[in-house]
């Protein structure tokens, strides 16, 4: 699945598009789709950014197998790293332009429930859960992802070589290696010199052990 700048597709192998499962219209040209997730009911969620303006146009969707999209909030900036809870009972979502880690009830039919801030004060980008219940979360313009404890406290930081760190997921056959995207977008040229792995992606081994990836179209786990 790709979410592209205004419709969500999918793709096949060799990455050629083979349906079209839901165009967004979005508040208006300026805005492109941005982070995307599987929830634990096998909905696909995105969520939206403005390119060009700072205003909270931005929204969050989810889409279901049969291609019914619904508007899940609106009122973000930039909306980027999405989590659940084992059970799904739970979502954390991130609003980059607020520098906040959210979190809501989230109910099998999909609804969202009422946001509560989490995780504050950090540019937080992309968002990941580990088997001890830790967040793993990437910092928009600091070089750094950082592991959160459920209080909310950072207990580690890990430095990269690129100032704009994007998403972070957990991989590999054992799922314990975190692997870390970096943007070379909005960089100068100075910061390319003294930043030149911007855009790579970095892989560091054996921090945590993360949770496998929810599908497209599946029925939900259960957690015991």
């Amino acid at each position: 699945m790709a979410a592209l700048g205004d419709r969500v597709v999918l793709l096949d192998e060799q990455g050629a598009i083979v349906q079209t499962l839901a165009e967004i219209e979005h508040a208006h040209p300026d805005m492109r789709l941005n982070e995307g997730k599987c929830d634990p009911f096998g909905r696909f969620v995105v969520g939206s950014m403005g390119v060009t303006r700072d205003d909270p146009d931005a929204a969050m969707y989810s889409i279901d197998p049969d291609g019914t999209l619904r508007t899940l909030h609106g009122g973000f900036g930039v909306t980027n790293g999405f989590e659940w809870s084992d059970d799904g009972s739970i979502m954390y979502l991130t609003d980059t332009s607020t520098s906040t880690v959210y979190r809501a009830d989230y109910f099998p039919d999909g609804a969202l429930g009422e946001l509560e801030p989490f995780l504050v004060g950090q540019p937080s980008d992309g968002l990941a859960l580990d088997t001890d219940g830790a967040f793993w979360n990437g910092l928009s313009g600091a070089g750094k992802v950082v592991r959160w404890d459920a209080e909310g406290d950072i207990t580690l930081e890990i430095d990269v070589p690129a100032p704009a760190v994007t998403s972070v997921a957990f991989g590999g056959p054992g799922l314990d290696t975190l692997f870390i995207g970096t943007a070379r977008d909005g960089l100068t040229e100075e910061d390319l010199r003294a930043a030149p792995l911007s855009g790579a992606i970095f892989r560091v081994d054996g921090v945590a052990t993360g949770r496998p990836v929810n599908r497209f179209g599946s029925a939900p786990t259960d957690p015991n």
